[in-house]
């Protein structure tokens, strides 16, 4: 590569070049100076190849590219200079150790910069992509990410070959820790809506059998992306409202959001999901019995008078012939109503004032609104 080509010879400009001396009786240099002049050259040369790439500068933010380039330069000098002696150095010497070691510290610090560099370019690109797709989670703390990324103009220090950002407070931030973010968890919300379309679809109620069921389902979508897909469900806005407002410190269940709560916050947005689930079946399950017992025949007013009169077998004479509802009395005075072959659940008691509500339901009869003796059918 370009950067790395220039680099190299920089290195090589930095030391002498081995020049061929050759034997002869006017030459006063032996042949055992010749071979170790021979040994050097090629002992540095090998090191010299040994410098990795550098960074390729198109890359690097016009802000950033003087200081990077002056530690390059510095380095590159530094690493020369030690090859030079290296070669000369006899092995395995405490100082051969030492300069080997920094050598091979420069080594790593252009492998980390050039790594560094690549990181912090790709982690802008996609933070400022889908922060314009509105898609990064409120549950995502991106407060240094956007002062990094809504700028060009960086002000940046090497400390040991390391990369590090000046932020606004002063503090330093270390382009190898660099936060992270996450995204809406969009595919745990897909899953959860087809759940609730499925128990809206079914249209019967969540007995004991279907909560379980459903409940194993949820929970597993819930907990499927960890804990950050755990903080989306909960503080970004899928439905109506977030179930967490994260920007009100006084939000009832704002403590759930603390890491030593995840057991609680995961049984939290279970049960939210159920009780949405359970809803939508309700609903489903009472719009298909109306719409079962739509031509009953029947009015309102009728149907208080036979309520009144505590015989609910009545409706039976009221009903037209190709009725889909019956009605079945029993001995202790109650009775089930039956729409279409399914009873409805729960039996209704003509001596139990709170049973009136339950019967018009049944019969898909508004409550008017008048008094029974002392009864307001408005308040039950």
């Amino acid at each position: 590569m370009r950067a790395n080509k220039a680099l190299i010879e920089g290195a090589y400009k930095s030391v002498p070049k081995f020049q061929n001396y050759s034997i002869n009786q006017q030459n006063e240099m032996s042949r055992q100076l010749q071979m170790k002049l021979i040994y050097e050259d090629r002992n540095l040369r090998r090191y010299i190849e040994r410098l990795p790439q550098g960074v390729e500068l198109d890359k690097v933010p016009g802000s950033m590219r003087a200081p990077i380039s002056q530690y390059l330069n510095a380095s590159r000098m530094r690493y020369g200079m030690l090859a030079r002696q290296l070669a000369k150095a006899p092995a395995g010497t405490p100082h051969y150790m030492q300069m080997r070691e920094e050598m091979l510290g420069i080594q790593s610090s252009y492998k980390n910069l050039s790594t560094e560099l690549d990181n912090f370019k790709n982690l802008k690109q996609e933070f400022l992509q889908d922060f314009d797709a509105g898609i990064i989670s409120k549950g995502s703390e991106t407060s240094k990410l956007i002062e990094l990324f809504a700028k060009q103009d960086y002000q940046i220090t090497m400390q040991n070959g390391r990369l590090n950002f000046l932020m606004d407070d002063g503090s330093l931030m270390p382009a190898a820790e660099l936060p992270t973010y996450f995204n809406q968890n969009a595919e745990a919300v897909d899953g959860l809506l087809k759940l609730n379309q499925q128990a809206y679809k079914n249209a019967l109620p969540i007995d004991d059998n279907s909560d379980y069921l459903y409940r194993r389902q949820v929970r597993q979508l819930v907990t499927k992306n960890g804990r950050e897909g755990m903080l989306s469900l909960a503080t970004d806005q899928f439905l109506d409202q977030p179930l967490i407002d994260i920007d009100n410190l006084n939000d009832p269940n704002y403590y759930l959001l603390k890491e030593e709560n995840h057991d609680q916050l995961r049984d939290f947005l279970v049960n939210n999901w159920m009780e949405g689930i359970s809803s939508a079946a309700n609903d489903a399950y009472a719009m298909k019995s109306r719409s079962s017992r739509v031509g009953i025949g029947i009015d309102a007013n009728t149907a208080l008078q036979i309520w009144q009169s505590g015989d609910l077998s009545q409706l039976g004479n009221l009903l037209p012939l190709n009725s889909k509802m019956k009605i079945e009395g029993y001995d202790d005075g109650t009775y089930d109503i039956k729409v279409g072959g399914r009873t409805m659940p729960f039996v209704i008691d003509p001596k139990n004032p709170q049973h009136l509500q339950l019967y018009m339901k049944a019969l898909g009869l508004q409550m008017p609104n008048v008094n029974i003796g002392n009864i307001d059918i408005n308040q039950i």
